[in-house]
C-alpha cells in the first residue's frame, strides 16, 4: 500500500518580507522551496550547521549560532527540527527573541511515525496549547498534538515545550 503526503505544510503568510529558514536537523532541504518561486518572501537567509545543499544565489547561509541575528532581523521563521531536539530550539527562540515575534512562525516536526500516520500509537505526541484537535491528559490537563495527524508542520505559538 502506497500513502501519500501526511498531514500539514507550511504556509507563509503573504505579507512576509524576511524569511529565515532554520534547520536545524541533518538537512536543510527541506526548506529550500519556501526561497524559490514566486511567492518567496523579498528576502531569505539560512540557518543551519547542516551540510548544504546546491544554494540559489540569492540565499545567503549562516550557521546556527547566529540565531540571534536571524530574530532580530526576520519578520518569520520557518524551522525544520527533529522532536529531540525541539526543547534546545524552543529554549533558544526564548532567549533571543525578546517577545520579537511573539510566535511568527511555524515548525516542521520530524518524528518517527510508527502508525505510518494512523494516529494510533501517540511516539509522536507533542505538547502544544490548548487547541480544538489537540488531546488533553487527564492526569496533567496538558493538552498534546500528534505530529502525525495535526502536523508535522506547526504554528510557533501552539507549541508549549
Amino acid at each position: 500500500m502506497l500513502y501519500g503526503p501526511l498531514g500539514n505544510g507550511f504556509h507563509i503568510p503573504a505579507e512576509v518580507s524576511r524569511l529565515a529558514l532554520i534547520a536545524a536537523g541533518q538537512t536543510a532541504a527541506r526548506l529550500l522551496p519556501l526561497a524559490t518561486g514566486p511567492r518567496a518572501p523579498d528576502a531569505t537567509a539560512l540557518f543551519t550547521d547542516a551540510p548544504l545543499p546546491p544554494l540559489p544565489a540569492s540565499l545567503e547561509a549562516y550557521p546556527l549560532e547566529d540565531l540571534g541575528e536571524a530574530l532580530a532581523w526576520a519578520d518569520y521563521l520557518a524551522i525544520d527540527s527533529p522532536m529531540g531536539k525541539l526543547p534546545e530550539i524552543m529554549e533558544k527562540l526564548r532567549d533571543h527573541s525578546d517577545g520579537v515575534h511573539s510566535g511568527r512562525g511555524q515548525i516542521l516536526i520530524e518524528t518517527d511515525m510508527p502508525c505510518a500516520g494512523l494516529a494510533e500509537c501517540g511516539v509522536c505526541a507533542v505538547q502544544t496549547s490548548r487547541a480544538s484537535r489537540a488531546r488533553q491528559s487527564r492526569q496533567t490537563g496538558q493538552a498534546w498534538s500528534l505530529v502525525c495527524r495535526e502536523g508535522p508542520v506547526f504554528e510557533l505559538s501552539k507549541l508549549m515545550v
